[in-house]
């Protein structure tokens, strides 16, 4: 595993302008994760995800009698089945695009491992990624930045703010199996996301607002 491998977040864009959605109901379940380098406890980055009413009534439903940890897998499934999700990573550190593309790949290889992403769309994301990223082959990943995924259907939005507040990437991918691939790797068993998601959702209160973690990304 690279050494940053907790940065499974930029997966799968193909150039085309779109701008992200925000889920539609202020009951949307919001899950909150923070990263860090275990070995030196250095925060690497933070994840926010919302999904729409519909996935967080079956979250609810599931953890009526069972705990996060007893139910991760059923949650799991929950959430990669919603209709629409917003997915908000703020960067706590920087990073270079090499380890960016090391931490990608070996985070994707436990969802391919758990069945819930093709070996096909890895190789994809693998064949892609220097391209696809090629923008930030000089600059790197810059301690503030932002990556909004808005899901919706089969159709995955990104948006790449940097932490000036600069659009830096503006992409629109459509495939069902390439939208699922994003969500699918914050939960497959043993990614560096999962066990923190689980962990957000023992807070039981009833939320009425969406956080701002889950707003849509600048116009």
């Amino acid at each position: 595993m690279g050494h940053l491998s907790v940065i499974m977040i930029l997966v799968i864009l193909v150039p085309h302008t779109a701008h992200a959605r925000q889920p539609g109901s202020a009951e949307a379940s919001h899950m909150h994760t923070i990263l860090e380098r275990t070995f030196l406890r250095v925060d690497v980055l933070a994840l926010d995800i919302c999904l729409d009413s519909a996935a967080a009534a079956r979250i609810r439903a599931l953890l009526r009698d069972r705990s996060p940890e007893q139910a991760a897998d059923s949650i799991a499934a929950a959430a990669i089945g919603a209709h629409e999700t917003l997915a908000r990573i703020r960067m706590l550190r920087g990073v270079s695009l090499d380890q960016f593309i090391d931490g990608v790949l070996g985070e994707q290889r436990k969802a391919v491992g758990a069945g819930l992403i093709a070996d096909s769309t890895h190789r994809a994301v693998r064949e892609g990624l220097p391209q696809w990223f090629s923008f930030l082959r000089d600059r790197g990943l810059h301690k503030g930045d932002e990556i909004v995924y808005a899901l919706r259907g089969d159709t995955l939005r990104t948006t790449y703010v940097a932490e000036s507040g600069e659009i830096l990437l503006r992409d629109r991918v459509v495939g069902r199996a390439r939208r699922n691939s994003v969500v699918a790797t914050y939960f497959a068993p043993g990614s560096d996301f999962r066990d923190g998601l689980m962990e957000s959702l023992e807070d039981r209160s009833e939320r009425t607002v969406l956080p701002a973690s889950c707003r849509p990304p600048p116009s």
